[in-house]
């Protein structure tokens, strides 16, 4: 027979708000297992890029710390993008083992309270996440992802969100019809979203701009 543990080790990244040279660990011990309505997550792989400095360096500004409050005044936890598994569920849908794509504090484990949960995926329903960009809130099912290979892991770490910042800034551009611009001048604080963005203009332009056409 085997024993569940009852506990399990927790470690978290916690990065100075006002001096992101700074960080240190936190470590503890939480419950193994997972109430109704929550499951608890262990965090696999995840990319650490220029990218997520930005989200820490407008952490304030754009309620970047907000996602994982640390109860620490003056302490944030930093957002990455990567993969975790599954390993307690009081989720109907959502099974021990199963493995998803989303935004993840740097840490151990994340303890989430799943709804709207579809054969894709599922959203982070915790209270204080509900007036945060429902984008980050989104965790993907990996066996339901037509996009997902194992070995491209990597790639989609780095490269994804970058992609889905673009998409919905060509998105907003568009929807407002640019402004009435007739020049754009794309720059990023991530480079790489300002090369997404550009090129989904650039083979679209009759659509995006059709009173130049």
């Amino acid at each position: 027979m085997t024993n569940t543990p009852s506990t399990i080790a927790v470690t978290r990244l916690f990065t100075r708000k006002d001096a992101l040279n700074e960080s240190r660990l936190e470590a503890g011990t939480e419950r193994a297992d997972a109430a109704d309505a929550e499951v608890l997550l262990r965090i696999d792989r995840f990319a650490l890029t220029t990218n997520n400095i930005t989200y820490a360096a407008f952490g304030d500004a754009m309620q970047y710390w907000d996602f994982f409050p640390t109860g620490q005044p003056g302490w944030g936890h930093m957002p990455v993008w990567g993969f975790a598994d599954v390993v307690a569920s009081g989720v109907e849908g959502i099974d021990v083992g199963e493995r998803f794509y989303g935004y993840f504090p740097i840490a151990s484990h994340l303890r989430v309270q799943p709804v709207r949960v579809t054969e894709r995926g599922f959203y982070d329903g915790a209270e204080h996440r509900g007036k945060l960009t429902s984008a980050y809130n989104q965790y993907t099912r990996v066996s339901q992802d037509a996009a997902y290979a194992h070995e491209l892991e990597s790639y989609q770490m780095l490269y994804r969100p970058l992609f889905i910042t673009s998409f919905m800034l060509a998105d907003f551009l568009q929807d407002n019809r640019f402004f009435g611009a007739t020049r754009l001048v794309v720059s990023s604080a991530s480079s790489k979203t300002a090369y997404r963005t550009a090129p989904r203009f650039a083979c679209r332009r009759s659509r995006a701009f059709p009173w130049l056409a």
